[in-house]
């Protein structure tokens, strides 16, 4: 649907195209003092006229939209020189009724008047032409920015629905395997815990909103499941820490967005490391900011890396959700400390 300039808006660039206009041609004509009352009755129903024709004659030339250029050109020329002939007549019809004694012929008068005041009509007719091209231009932009702002929205939706459904076939694979495992070892109850938990986590993420933006609380409540799971596979080997959370649960962030962070930081951190894993999220708040961290012991960064080495899908699909969402007012990196990584993500407080 086209996006429509409101009136209102539209009166505004009339208006303001008319008074350059009357502004330009008072000024190339200059005024004559001794004839002061010939401008006011010249230019005063003039410019009404000018002025009320506009969003009338403008709705009759947007059902021109489908003719060739040069044909709705010159429809817009010979409507505009027919209001200037108009505003003419009707302007020294004024004049003559109010300043020319009334024994003066009518028509006598009007043969006094020159040429040029029809001529002018045509002047009109340009300025009608770059008033209309000019609200049509606006509202065509205004139309294409709603249809990419609605494209980037589906975008991010389609993002968000991948995000989904990717549902991390190795994490999956790994939970199966404890659970094969925790069979053979004859810990029933266990394996049953764990495949309830699986269960509930898939049900979970495919009844989850589809909303872009959701509390902070809803999100740790997908990723507190994910972590008992996590916590049946490493059992006592895995440390896991969350701070500054309960301050502020109720802030928003955008949907499923820690799950690609902490699922790599098993990944690519807490599955290669050797003896007692830790990960630790944590939040905190400035004024304008949240900042959310994720760190996990295990191996560094290779040196020389940067974002630029990021391929993971989960990590790149973050990392375009963002751009969509905060534009460039959002901020996310990977650094190495000391013994581990730490991903950063700071976003506009909401």
């Amino acid at each position: 649907m086209k996006k429509q300039i409101p009136l209102f808006t539209k009166l505004l660039i009339a208006l303001a195209c008319w008074l350059v206009f009357l502004f330009i041609d008072i000024s190339k004509k200059g005024i004559d003092t001794s004839r002061i009352e010939f401008y006011y009755f010249y230019y005063f129903p003039g410019f009404v006229i000018w002025f009320v024709s506009t969003i009338p004659l403008y709705n009759l030339f947007k059902k021109t939209g489908n003719w060739p250029l040069p044909k709705r050109i010159t429809f817009v020329f010979l409507l505009g020189i027919a209001v200037g002939i108009l505003k003419t007549f009707i302007a020294w019809t004024v004049f003559y009724f109010a300043v020319v004694p009334s024994e003066a012929p009518f028509f006598n008068f009007f043969q006094t008047v020159r040429p040029f005041f029809y001529v002018e009509a045509s002047i009109i007719a340009w300025v009608m032409l770059l008033i209309f091209y000019g609200i049509e231009l606006y509202e065509n932009f205004k139309e294409k920015t709603l249809e990419a702002n609605k494209l980037e929205s589906q975008l991010a939706n389609a993002q968000l629905q991948t995000l989904k459904m990717q549902l991390h076939p190795h994490f999956l694979f790994n939970v199966h395997n404890t659970i094969a495992m925790l069979i053979r070892d004859n810990q029933n109850t266990k394996a049953l815990e764990m495949l309830l938990g699986v269960s509930e986590l898939l049900r979970l993420t495919l009844t989850k909103t589809d909303n872009q933006l959701v509390t902070l609380n809803e999100e740790m409540d997908w990723i507190r499941r994910y972590l008992d799971l996590e916590k049946v596979r490493f059992e006592d080997s895995l440390i896991i820490q969350i701070d500054g959370f309960e301050e502020i649960k109720n802030l928003k962030v955008p949907n499923l967005i820690l799950q690609p962070i902490v699922e790599n930081a098993f990944k690519h951190g807490i599955n290669r490391n050797i003896g007692g894993s830790i990960l630790r999220i944590s939040f905190s708040t400035t004024d304008h900011q949240m900042r959310i961290e994720v760190f996990n012991s295990g191996p560094r960064l290779p040196e020389k890396w940067s974002m630029d080495h990021v391929h993971g899908i989960g990590l790149k699909n973050t990392i375009s959700r963002l751009e969509k969402l905060y534009g460039d007012d959002f901020d996310f990196t990977l650094t190495n400390e000391v013994d581990g990584v730490v991903a950063s993500l700071k976003i506009p407080k909401g």
